[in-house]
C-alpha cells in the first residue's frame, strides 16, 4: 500500500468533501492518480463499477497503478465494437482511451457507474465534438466525476465550460452565461466570439470554492521526497514485430537485411541483443512521443529526455522541433554548450533530448526537476 504525502491525503480530503464531484488540476507529477485511486479505495461501496477515460498510452499504466496502489485489477478495453455477453462483469474497474469512448458510451452507461475519471481531461474541451457528448452521457449516469489535468485550460477560457459542465452541470448547465461573463465576448460582422477571458478572479474564487483542486510543486515542496522515480508502461506499436525479431532472429534479419545474415549468424547472440534494443526503441517512438507532448502541455516546467540510439533521438527531435534542443555525440563543443544555455534560460525551449552518455554529465541542471528514459535495458 502506498503512503500518501501530506497534500496528497488533504486532495482526497478536499475531494469527498466536494462530493466527488471536483476537478483535481494539480501540476503534472504530483500524484493526480494516486489521490483519484484514494478516494476510490475509500468509497468503494458507491464508486463501484469504476469508469477510466484516459488517453490511450496511458491505459496500461493506470491498469498498473490501481494494482500497485489499491490492489484491484481492471480490465483495459480495445476496439471500436464492444463484445456482447457478460463481458463487463469481469471487472469493478473498466479503463479505455478517449478515442473509443464514443464507442463504448451506450454500454458504459448501462452498468449505471458509480465513479467516472476522466484523466488528461482537457481532451473534452471541444463541446460539439463526439467524445464530448459522450463523456458527458456516461457523466450523467454517473453520481461522481473525477477530471484530472494539470492544464485544463490550454488556449481559451471558452474551452473550460465543457469540464466544468461535465463535473458540475448543476453549477455551470449552460455555455452562454459563462461565455458572456468570462470569455471576453466580442461582437463581430460574422456573430459573437469568445476568444479571450474576463472577470477571471472571479471564475478562479468561484472554482476553488465549489470544484477545484489545484497546487504547484512549488507549493508542496516541503512534503516531497529528493528524487521520485515512477515507472510508465507503454505499448508497442507492432508488437508481431517485436516478437518476429526475438523468436526468430536469423529469419528477421533475412527478410529485411540479408546483406546482414552472414555477419548476424557469427555473432548471432549479440547481434540479436542490439537489433532488438533498436527495434524496441522504435517501436516505443509513438507512446513516447504521446507521453512527452501530454508532459509538454501540462504544465510549464521543463524535461530531460534521454534516449539511446540516434534514430530514436533524430525523431523526437524532429517531432519537438520547435521547442526542444538535441545534445549527443554529433553536438560537439560550443553548439553543445548554446544548445544547454538555449534549453535553461529560453522559457520556450522545455524539452532537451539526450543521448544517455553525452548529455548525462557536464552540466548543472539544479534547475530541472524532470528526466524520463525513454530506452533502458
Amino acid at each position: 500500500m502506498t503512503v500518501p504525502y501530506p497534500y496528497q491525503k488533504e486532495g482526497v480530503r478536499r475531494i469527498e468533501e466536494l462530493g466527488i464531484r471536483a476537478l483535481l488540476a494539480d501540476e503534472q507529477g504530483l500524484g493526480k492518480t494516486l489521490q483519484s485511486l484514494l478516494v476510490l479505495q475509500r468509497n468503494k461501496e458507491q464508486c463501484l463499477p469504476t469508469i477510466v477515460s484516459c488517453p490511450a498510452h496511458l491505459k496500461w499504466n493506470w491498469e498498473r497503478e490501481i494494482k500497485i496502489h489499491i490492489g484491484m485489477r481492471a480490465e483495459v478495453l480495445e476496439g471500436t465494437r464492444p463484445p456482447r455477453g457478460g463481458f463487463f462483469q469481469r471487472r469493478d474497474i473498466l479503463i479505455l482511451n478517449h478515442e473509443i469512448l464514443k464507442f463504448w458510451a451506450e454500454h458504459l452507461v448501462a452498468l449505471e457507474p458509480g465513479l467516472v475519471i476522466l484523466d488528461e481531461c482537457q481532451a473534452f474541451s471541444n463541446r460539439t465534438a463526439q467524445r464530448t457528448k459522450a463523456a458527458k452521457a456516461l457523466c450523467r449516469a454517473s453520481p461522481h466525476v473525477l477530471a484530472l489535468s494539470g492544464t485544463p485550460i490550454t488556449n481559451r477560457t471558452a474551452e473550460l465550460w465543457s469540464i466544468l459542465n461535465l463535473v458540475r452541470p448543476d453549477l455551470y448547465p449552460a455555455f452562454w452565461p459563462f461565455a458572456m461573463h468570462f470569455c471576453g465576448p466580442k461582437k463581430t460582422f460574422w456573430g459573437w466570439e469568445f476568444k479571450g477571458g474576463t472577470n477571471l478572479n472571479i471564475l478562479h474564487q468561484d472554482l476553488n470554492q465549489t470544484l477545484m483542486i489545484r497546487r504547484l510543486k512549488a507549493d508542496v515542496l516541503q512534503d516531497l521526497p529528493a528524487k521520485r522515480r515512477s515507472i510508465v508502461p507503454v505499448p508497442l506499436a507492432d508488437r508481431e514485430e517485436y516478437e518476429e525479431a526475438r523468436d526468430d532472429y536469423l529469419g528477421w534479419i533475412k527478410k529485411r537485411n540479408p546483406a546482414r545474415l552472414g555477419r548476424a549468424e557469427r555473432a548471432e547472440q549479440l547481434g540479436k541483443i542490439g537489433d532488438i534494443r533498436q527495434v524496441i526503441g522504435r517501436l516505443k517512438l509513438p507512446a513516447v512521443c504521446s507521453w512527452t507532448k501530454d508532459f509538454l502541455d501540462d504544465g510549464e516546467s521543463k524535461l530531460v529526455l534521454f534516449a539511446y540510439h540516434r534514430k530514436v533521438i533524430s525523431e523526437l527531435e524532429e517531432r519537438f522541433a520547435n521547442r526542444c534542443v538535441r545534445v549527443d555525440g554529433s553536438v560537439t563543443g560550443r553548439k553543445r554548450q548554446h544548445a544547454v544555455d538555449k534549453f535553461l534560460r529560453d522559457k520556450r525551449t522545455r524539452l532537451l533530448v539526450g543521448q544517455i552518455r553525452a548529455a548525462g554529465t557536464g552540466w548543472n541542471a539544479r534547475r530541472v526537476s524532470d528526466f524520463a528514459f525513454c530506452e533502458l535495458d
